[in-house]
């Protein structure tokens, strides 16, 4: 669990199941075979999220390609939208069977 400002209305604390990291990387992800482009803001074992222009309403299933920094590899994760706002979405990775 994160702990959060004190000051926050959800009482200072985070429910997620894993740590956000603050992580800044331009990505392409892809839906209905069109391609996006956006950047991850913050990163965690469960998602991202992801400042976009696009809009995507909750539970559209997307597929995001985000590059190491410190190599030329890639990794692929399939997931879904879990919330929107005016600056990009939630992304939630696919956990994996």
């Amino acid at each position: 669990m994160e702990i959060l400002n004190p000051d926050d209305p959800r009482g200072g604390i985070n429910e997620r199941r894993f740590l956000r990291e603050e992580y800044f990387s331009h990505i392409s992800f892809h839906s209905n075979e069109r391609l996006y482009t956006g950047n991850i803001i913050n990163i965690s074992l469960g998602g991202a999220f992801v400042q976009s222009l696009d809009i995507f309403p909750v539970g559209q299933a997307l597929t995001v390609v985000i590059p190491f920094t410190h190599k030329a590899e890639t990794v692929k994760r399939t997931g879904k939208v879990a919330w929107n706002n005016g600056e990009g979405f939630g992304f939630e990775f696919k956990r994996p069977k």
